[in-house]
């Protein structure tokens, strides 16, 4: 569910799968006391645990920790937690994640209420935002009105030039660009995106990656097991398109369809490769050599891109068999393609019947049913942070941050750091010449806790508070420019890639070289000054930890962020080798009856977890300065380092939620990240008497041992 995400040019699966859980997650209100859930932000809202801070009434003294971890230490918390019937989870990232929902939704509103505020102040500006998107009267008068423009533009692009350029449009100016977004992804064939120039890192370059699919996973086209969801999906498109008016919509639909399956296969058939980051830069006159069947030149320029230089594909193979799929594919169907492309884009800002289209198959059909549409004012929270959330940021810092919990936080991931110095000191699957380079590369690594030091502004941006479609129109196309204006100039380092400060999960960026941490994480019962060091270690200290070395998992990008393989073969043979066995004892775990993880699917989350944890257990050691742990309530130090762990995924999911995470999910469900990771740490087992014979026990000999 909640991974330390990497930045989304480097793994565009990963992203997805957290945007599509996210969206998951936040589309299901919360119920009134009486239909089983919380009334207010205080009845949902995580409080310290108090004393020494783990809970040990949600233990489950009939399990045997070395059966199941998991369940040994929050077995009764999960037998009696229960799911509300409109909602996906239960469980502290739940309420932290709801909590945080809250408290912008409630500086929000205070904004709009808030008219004399100047129109040009950050206030002036999301309270405006928040106004319009709220006055569901208006969007409902203006019924498709806002849409037409769009629409009969699509119409008029009767050649596929024409076509390609409305793609860049979609791709650029009308993309919606944040990791926590509740709009759909860009919608053409190719996203567009100014990042890095992975072999110089200190400049920005136009990168293009194949795109094209609505639904979350390149493999729910082609899967037996999600023919169901495919299915559903053909009969939305259908709807979605007649709800607009457009024509044949019965029968263009499977045609769609067919044609987005043509792309899933590509990128399957393409996924190794992309994988191994086979990226490459290339000219226009080069790309437009390499895929002739789309015109790149109507597509930069329909995207507002000057001509660049040089331009970074993500695959030569995907890239060039879109074009030929392009190329073959009908023009009416691509009409009518990229009409729904537009509608599910903007359904959120479109009358009633649409909205609720499109909330029955993105989460109803998808995750469960038994859902019901969020609150109006939660999707017009989520819709501004996805879109002007550094202004929100701002003032949810000088709201509800402590003043010290950068320092606090930078204490712990100095510890961290150490702890990942010494373990590659020792790391003896590295040679000589790589340890210098990974020690460079630590020395180079920014940590960013809590949020940034600067907050982006949204100076000459123009909101209007009768106009909610033209203001995510206006807004979607301010931050692209901007985007655009970093071309020729140098990397911004100290920028934040995809979180708020209130976001709960960490994040970090391959060719910027760092980790980041947000508020939103560092607050109980997560992190809490107050209680015993090993409880912040094992649980937030274990998943910054993770953060922290998802980079040194990674043999493709140096310490300056230059895309460069920096191990040699025998190192990558040698971590390889350990990581099978990592794959393959996750692909043992069952979470549901008859549904097994694909290891090799969350084979980086698993590794990441691992390291994570074993930085966080040695740097837990090191805040004792040398005195042995203190023994609390008959428990040792790492014991209840490694129960943190276990509480830090108390979660508790519907079971269809689970069958789509297993689908899509870069990471193991809640249960198995705990129980998966702990049993390749040698303390564990001495930790908790585990024996041979335990279902969890593994010889020591067959223990994942990298870091």
């Amino acid at each position: 569910m909640v991974a330390p995400s990497r930045s989304a040019a480097h793994a565009r699966g990963a992203v997805v799968a957290l945007a599509t859980i996210v969206m998951a997650l936040w589309s299901r209100p919360v119920p009134a006391q009486g239909a089983g859930g919380p009334q207010s932000p205080a009845d949902l809202a995580p409080h310290p645990v108090g004393g020494w801070g783990i809970d040990v009434s949600a233990r489950d003294p009939n399990v045997k920790p070395g059966d199941d971890f998991f369940m040994s230490q929050v077995g009764t918390w999960y037998a009696h937690a229960v799911v509300p019937p409109t909602m996906t989870a239960a469980g502290p990232w739940y309420s932290l994640r709801i909590q945080a929902v809250w408290r912008d939704q409630a500086m929000l509103e205070a904004a709009a209420a808030n008219r004399a505020a100047s129109p040009a102040s950050a206030a002036g500006q999301l309270g405006a935002f928040y106004r319009a998107y709220m006055d569901e009267q208006r969007i409902e008068a203006l019924g498709l009105a806002p849409l037409r423009p769009e629409l009969d533009a699509i119409r008029e692009a009767t050649t596929r030039a024409r076509i390609a350029a409305l793609m860049g449009d979609i791709e650029g100016p009308g993309t919606v660009r944040a990791i926590n977004s509740v709009l759909p992804l860009g919608r053409g064939l190719y996203s567009i995106d100014i990042q890095q120039d992975r072999k110089n890192p200190s400049r920005y370059m136009v990168s293009i990656a194949s795109a094209g699919l609505m639904l979350s996973a390149a493999s729910q086209y082609v899967d037996p097991k999600s023919a169901d969801i495919k299915h559903a999906y053909e009969g939305h498109v259908a709807r979605m398109l007649a709800l607009i008016g457009w024509p044949d919509a019965e029968r263009l639909a499977p045609e769609i369809v067919a044609f987005e399956t043509r792309i899933a296969k590509a990128e399957l058939a393409d996924h190794d490769a992309r994988a191994a980051g086979t990226h490459r830069d290339l000219t226009v006159g080069e790309l437009a050599q390499l895929a002739p069947g789309f015109d790149w030149r109507a597509f930069l320029k329909g995207a507002q891109v000057p001509s660049p230089g040089t331009v970074r594909i993500d695959s030569r193979t995907a890239v060039a068999q879109l074009a030929a799929i392009f190329a073959a594919t009908p023009v009416p169907v691509l009409q009518a393609r990229l009409a729904f492309a537009v509608v599910a884009l903007r359904a959120p800002l479109l009358p009633a019947a649409i909205r609720a289209e499109s909330f029955e198959f993105r989460t109803a059909t998808v995750n469960g049913k038994g859902a019901a549409p969020a609150p109006r004012s939660r999707t017009a929270t989520l819709a501004l942070q996805a879109t002007i959330g550094e202004a929100l940021g701002a003032l949810y810092v000088a709201q509800y941050v402590p003043s010290d919990i950068k320092a606090r936080g930078l204490e712990m991931a100095t510890a961290l750091r150490s702890a990942l110095h010494t373990r590659i000191e020792h790391a003896t699957w590295v040679g000589a010449i790589t340890r210098t380079k990974m020690l460079d590369k630590l020395a180079k690594l920014t940590v960013k806790i809590g949020y940034p030091d600067r907050f982006e502004t949204y100076d000459g941006l123009t909101i209007n508070d009768t106009d909610a479609y033209g203001d995510m129109v206006r807004v979607t196309a301010f931050n692209w420019r901007r985007l655009v204006r970093r071309l020729g100039q140098p990397v911004d380092r100290a920028e934040w890639t995809q979180a708020q400060p209130q976001t709960v999960n960490t994040f970090g960026s391959s060719s910027l070289n760092d980790a980041g941490v947000p508020a939103g994480l560092l607050q109980p019962p997560f992190f809490d000054p107050t209680v015993d060091a090993a409880v912040n270690y094992g649980g937030i200290g274990a998943f910054m930890g993770s953060a922290i070395i998802a980079g040194f998992n990674d043999r493709h990008f140096d310490g300056d962020g230059r895309q460069v393989d920096w191990w040699t073969d025998n190192e990558s043979r040698a971590f390889d080798a350990e990581g099978k066995k990592l794959s393959a004892q996750y692909a043992a775990f069952e979470p549901l009856p008859g549904l097994h993880l694909n290891g090799d699917q969350t084979l980086g989350g698993s590794l990441n977890d691992l390291g994570g944890l074993l930085l966080a257990l040695d740097a837990y050691h090191l805040s004792l300065h040398g005195a042995p742990a203190p023994i609390i309530d008959g428990l040792t130090g790492d014991q209840r380092f490694f129960m943190s762990w276990a509480h830090f995924w108390k979660l508790k999911f519907r079971p269809e939620f689970i069958r789509n995470q297993v689908a899509i999910d870069p990471n193991s469900p809640a249960i198995q990240r705990a129980n998966g990771t702990v049993r390749n740490i040698d303390a564990w087992y001495a930790a908790f008497d585990v024996k041979p014979g335990d279902k969890l026990y593994i010889a020591p000999a067959e223990r994942v041992r990298i870091w």
